[in-house]
């Protein structure tokens, strides 16, 4: 089972001790650890073009990000399912989430100082993902739970839950032993490096799925890559199935690149249309961050 990657894996050189920081995520912005996206100009943002940082490294976004290890809302993942994607609801979908998941309880101090609770029928225990508290927290995050409780904001009994919406202390995916970042290169590949019918093929990157037509059955036979675009592309044959697990971003590009996706544009950029899926590469949305700052005089 072959795998490739775009990047090598993070080694061992000052730069790549930042992957294991916990939140340390700005440390790998703008490195060759970053695709360095831009977005286009933004119609709610003023026109703004923003830098869309990705995960350039064997382990993608998951080691680089804030690490919160959360969920969405029931909704959320209900939408899915109302959209036509059975199975795909949360309470369908809460197996899996707690299958990838070895659940750490709060420290007793974060108990007592946060108010943190939580409840284990909505966590996994045998996980490869560790999901763990931050050893430290701000002494005056009680103060501000505190305030904000007297506003009426929620405070969750448990965000795995699905009930994410308020403020508390959450999860991280984070190695409790030693608190350090526990991404997907950690939690998956890692213990099966060795496997001999697995092969990861570094600084390569898939351009196309080589498939034949037959009638309206469309069958991926052959996966197209190349170390970079001046380089000989090479294909490897497909025997039973292939996964298409490049993110949000990369895997859209990649299937129209290979003839999937919207037929105007694919005949627009001279692709040849071998499914036309409109969806493909549409209706991209991400969250906003914002940041409150303040002046304090207590530690």
């Amino acid at each position: 089972m072959p795998l490739t990657e775009k990047q090598k894996p993070y080694l061992s050189s000052k730069l790549d001790h930042c992957f294991m920081i916990p939140r340390f995520y700005n440390g790998e912005k703008g490195t060759k650890y970053d695709w360095n996206h831009t977005t286009a100009a933004q119609v709610h943002l003023n026109g703004q073009s923003l830098v869309y940082t990705q995960g350039h490294v064997v382990g993608g976004g998951t080691s680089m990000n804030g690490m919160v290890f959360d969920r969405g809302t029931p909704e959320d993942y209900d939408n899915w399912a109302a959209l036509g994607n059975p199975g795909w609801d949360f309470q369908s979908l809460l197996p899996y989430f707690k299958k990838s998941e070895t659940f750490n309880p709060p420290p007793q101090d974060k108990v007592k100082s946060f108010g943190v609770t939580y409840n284990l029928d909505c966590h996994g225990t045998s996980g490869p993902v560790q999901s763990s508290y931050l050893e430290w927290a701000y002494p005056q995050y009680s103060n501000l739970f505190e305030g904000l409780a007297s506003l009426g904001v929620q405070h969750p009994l448990d965000q795995g839950c699905g009930k994410s919406m308020g403020a508390y202390l959450t999860t991280h995916s984070l190695n409790a032993a030693n608190q350090s970042r526990c991404d997907s290169r950690i939690a998956y590949y890692d213990p099966v490096v060795n496997r001999t019918n697995l092969h990861l093929l570094a600084e390569h990157q898939v351009t196309r799925l080589v498939s034949s037509k037959q009638g309206d059955k469309v069958t991926i036979t052959g996966v197209e890559f190349a170390a970079s675009s001046e380089a000989v592309k090479q294909t490897v044959q497909v025997k039973q199935e292939v996964v298409v697990s490049a993110g949000a971003v990369h895997s859209p590009h990649i299937l129209q690149h290979s003839g999937i996706g919207p037929a105007k544009l694919l005949q627009h950029h001279g692709i040849d249309v071998v499914v036309d899926l409109p969806g493909v590469g549409q209706n991209f949305q991400d969250h906003a961050g914002g940041v409150t700052q303040w002046t304090s005089t207590v530690p």
